[in-house]
């Protein structure tokens, strides 16, 4: 066996022992293989951060404030809770919706290529 014969089965022994020990290796977050990995996703870490925010927050504080207005509007009226639960969904539903048209602004300033 000449000297590149043996360079090349060297190599390929290696590359079969990353593949098995990077399969179940308790330490996967720690190996080169992972951190030279391909960026996976649209948003740079300040863009998912502001997109999650909207995304989850937004609807809710949009639903606790409908809620709140409408008991504030309905007090002393009958069927108070059933109206404030109506108006806290439409807030949801109007937040996320709010939330849908945002998204691509923050998509846009901060999409990482």
């Amino acid at each position: 066996m000449s000297m590149s014969e043996k360079r090349e089965h060297c190599e390929v022994e290696r590359a079969k022992e990353s593949e098995e020990v990077c399969k179940g290796c308790p330490h996967g977050d720690e190996c080169r293989k992972v951190w030279s990995a391909t960026h996976r996703g649209p948003f740079t870490p300040t863009g998912l951060t502001l997109g999650s925010a909207l995304v989850f927050l937004l609807p809710i504080a949009t639903a606790i404030t409908t809620g709140a207005v409408a008991r504030t509007l309905t007090k002393g009226a009958n069927h108070t809770t059933m109206v404030q639960a109506l108006a806290a969904g439409g807030g949801l539903v109007f937040g996320a919706f709010i939330a849908w048209l945002l998204m691509p602004v923050i998509k846009k300033r901060y999409y990482e290529r």
